[in-house]
């Protein structure tokens, strides 16, 4: 089940360590990659990247948490930023609308 790649910056990490997602990585990626260079490469090759909001996605598909609008809701209490459109659109693609 576990994919290639997953290239993220610190917020998403930071983000799931602060809800207890840090052991959803090694579940659903085989590897993980942080640097803006390597972003940078990846988006020229066509790889995809994802953030916070698609991690919690995945973990909500792959079975590893029971619903994500909860886990949304607890990284907005800790003060991380998402996007109201995308976590609306994401909800709702997930069925949590």
């Amino acid at each position: 089940m576990a994919r290639k790649i997953i290239l993220a910056d610190a917020s998403p990490l930071i983000g799931l360590a602060r809800v207890g997602g840090l052991p959803w990585l090694r579940k659903l990626y085989r590897s993980i990659s942080i640097t803006k260079a390597v972003r940078s490469e990846a988006q020229r090759l066509g790889i995809a990247v994802t953030g916070t909001v698609g991690i919690v996605a995945e973990a909500r598909r792959a079975g590893l948490i029971t619903a994500a609008r909860p886990v949304f809701a607890r990284l907005a209490d800790e003060g991380f930023h998402l996007g109201a459109d995308l976590l609306q659109g994401i909800l709702i693609e997930l069925g949590e609308d």
